[in-house]
């Protein structure tokens, strides 16, 4: 079970793990259900004072454009409102955002950084949007014993050759829009070469 406790430490490990310097604060926010959304705008603004600069910094496609906009929105400012799409590389430039920080300081949206390991990145843009997770995801679960095998759509396969135990409970969160299969390994080829793309998607 995923806490707010549990992923603030985890994020706080992965930046560690990335050389990144100590954390000053995590916040969990989402743009979407304007949940936690004023928290770390405050937080924000206290950072940058009367006169610094605010960096919105991230993967392509993490959601820095919406969260701009809530942010606009809170302020009640009048901002052109950025364009928020489910496929990566939509803001092309570093823009200026005024109106959210007091006068003197300044918020600037950037291009999404690249992250080759990324499955998005090797998709198309249809089945970016495809994957695209619009909603609350619900886990779908299987009990997978040895020489089984679970498709993910048409990205991914995980087989179990052998195990220690009888069976193990696999999980998987992602869009509903990719279907998932599980069946035995030796039919596993045939399957994705008869399915891919319509019945696996």
């Amino acid at each position: 079970q995923v806490s707010p406790t549990r992923l603030d430490r985890w994020v706080r490990h992965r930046a560690s793990a990335g050389g990144a310097p100590k954390l000053s604060a995590v916040y969990l926010v989402s743009s979407r259900k304007d949940l936690g959304v004023r928290n770390v705008l405050s937080f924000v603004k206290t950072l940058a004072g009367p006169r610094g600069n605010v960096w919105v910094i991230g993967a392509q496609n993490a959601g820095k454009s919406t969260l701009i906009n809530a942010f606009a929105k809170k302020e009640g400012a009048k901002v052109t409102k950025l364009t928020e799409a489910p496929v990566p590389g939509t803001t092309l430039g570093i823009l200026r955002i005024g109106g959210i920080l007091s006068a003197k300081a300044k918020m600037f949206d950037t291009p999404g950084l690249l992250h080759p390991y990324l499955m998005s990145m090797r998709l198309n843009r249809e089945e970016q949007k495809m994957i695209e997770i619009r909603k609350e995801l619900r886990p779908r679960s299987y009990r997978i014993k040895a020489r089984q095998a679970i498709h993910v759509g048409g990205l991914a396969r995980l087989d179990l050759i052998e195990a220690s135990v009888e069976t193990m409970y696999v999980t998987v969160w992602a869009s509903p829009n990719v279907s998932l299969h599980m069946g035995k390994i030796e039919n596993a080829n045939e399957i994705w070469n008869n399915h891919v793309g319509v019945r696996l998607q």
